[in-house]
C-alpha cells in the first residue's frame, strides 16, 4: 500500500492548530485521508521527535495559550473571569450560607412568630368585641 502524500506547510500549520486545540492525532489523519501511522511516521520526521512528543507539546502550547487569554481577559476588566479565575487558581469562594446565618436565628424566628401569633389574637378579638361578645383569655 502507497504511503499517504507528504502534508503541505499550509497543512502543516493546520495540523499545529488542531494539536494545540486538543484534537485527537487519530481524528486529524482522518482528516487528512490517512492512517494514523503514516500521520505518525510524517510527524515524527518533520519535527525529528517521537510523534507522542509532539502531540503532547502542542496540546500543552494550546492549553498554555488558553490560560494566558483567560488571564489578559481578566486583568482587562472582565469581572466573571477574574471570579472564576479567583475560584480556579486562588481556591477562593462565596461563604458558605450557614456562616452567613446568625447565631440567634432560631430565637429570632420564634419571637417573630410570637409577634404574628399575638397580632392575629389581637384581631380575633376585636373581631368578637365588635359582635359584643367579651374575649375569654387576656
Amino acid at each position: 500500500m502507497a504511503s499517504a502524500p507528504w502534508l503541505q506547510e499550509k497543512e502543516w500549520r493546520n495540523v499545529e492548530l488542531y494539536l494545540k486545540a486538543g484534537i485527537e492525532p487519530k481524528r486529524i489523519a482522518e482528516s487528512f485521508m490517512m492512517s494514523l501511522e503514516d500521520f505518525k511516521s510524517q510527524v515524527k520526521e518533520r519535527y525529528a521527535r517521537e510523534s507522542i512528543i509532539v502531540f503532547n507539546s502542542f496540546r500543552t502550547m494550546g492549553e498554555i495559550m488558553l490560560e494566558v487569554a483567560q488571564y489578559q481577559k481578566a486583568l482587562s476588566g472582565n469581572i466573571q473571569m477574574l471570579i472564576f479565575l479567583g475560584r480556579v487558581r486562588l481556591g477562593q469562594r462565596e461563604p458558605d450560607l450557614i456562616a452567613t446565618i446568625p447565631p440567634a436565628q432560631d430565637e429570632i424566628d420564634k419571637d417573630h412568630l410570637i409577634m404574628m401569633l399575638n397580632h392575629k389574637v389581637d384581631t380575633l378579638n376585636e373581631i368578637l368585641i365588635s359582635y359584643g361578645n367579651e374575649p375569654q383569655a387576656k
